[in-house]
């Protein structure tokens, strides 16, 4: 699922908008070559607007997950994230087989 969340100010809006711009540059051509065998202008520019849009919004979880972790050091923030990722449903365990013969044995 891909966040969003605006940028606080202008200089954070600009550093997102210069690495999301980057990222797509940088891998619309690989991407549009190995996974769309196209090299084609539309297809180009839409792989490049994915990217890029796909850069800003993993840009704005990695700022919401900071700003709600403020005033957490990093020992803090391990435990709730190894907290968050311990399952809470018990693994499966195969049942027994039952002898319908004998239920005794």
């Amino acid at each position: 699922m891909l966040l969003y969340m605006k940028p606080v100010n202008t200089q954070d809006s600009i550093r997102r908008i210069i690495i999301s711009t980057l990222a797509a540059a940088m891998l619309t051509g690989v991407v549009a070559r190995e996974m769309f065998n196209a090299e084609t202008p539309e297809v180009v520019m839409g792989t490049a607007f994915g990217l890029g849009f796909i850069a800003w919004s993993f840009l704005g979880a990695v700022a919401k997950f900071f700003s709600g972790r403020q005033d957490q050091d990093i020992v803090q923030m391990m435990k709730s994230v190894n907290e968050a990722r311990t399952p809470s449903i018990q693994p499966y365990q195969p049942m027994q087989s039952h002898n319908i013969d004998n239920p005794d044995a």
